[in-house]
């Protein structure tokens, strides 16, 4: 059963999380939705006064159980410049990586091992992960033969911006 999505935002409704999701939740491991209720969208974190940085979203699980919900965060948004904040492809990679991200964490914290890897070897193995998953689920919903022109505009805006080259 696919998660229920709710979205809170004020600031961010231009932000088209909804739709998104809605063509990404699809293409995503059904083993690793198994557990999440709801997947809730929000303008900013209600806890980054205790971070000690911004994070893009949050898993939250349920007591002792292995449930829980996502939290994705719409305020690093205001950062992007003009032409990836209305790139739709990259809105989708974006959305995409955060929320492979919690899912990761979300998959480790509901197996019953007795000892969970570091909290800095979960974290980049949650990074690599999500990287890869946004990845193919951008790849899959924007093949570059159709989208070759929202790809190179993505790359050179990307590479303008990073200072350096970019592969996709």
């Amino acid at each position: 059963m696919e998660p229920t999505v709710v979205d809170n935002r004020d600031r961010f409704k231009a932000v088209p999380a909804p739709a998104i999701l809605e063509r990404v939740l699809p293409k995503l491991d059904g083993s690793s939705l198994a557990g999440i209720r709801k997947i809730i969208l929000l303008d900013e974190d209600p806890h980054k006064k205790r971070s000690k940085s911004p994070v893009t979203a949050r898993y939250n699980s349920l007591g002792n159980t292995r449930r829980g919900d996502v939290y994705l965060f719409f305020s690093h948004f205001e950062e992007l410049e003009d032409e990836l904040s209305d790139n739709e492809m990259y809105l989708t990679y974006l959305v995409a990586r955060s929320l492979a991200h919690e899912l990761y964490h979300h998959s480790v914290r509901s197996q019953r091992i007795r000892r969970r890897p570091k909290k800095q070897i979960e974290e980049r193995d949650a990074q690599k992960h999500a990287q890869s998953v946004a990845t193919h689920i951008t790849h899959a919903l924007y093949p570059k033969p159709q989208y070759q022109e929202l790809w190179a505009s993505m790359k050179e805006t990307l590479e303008r911006r990073n200072g350096e080259a970019v592969s996709t």
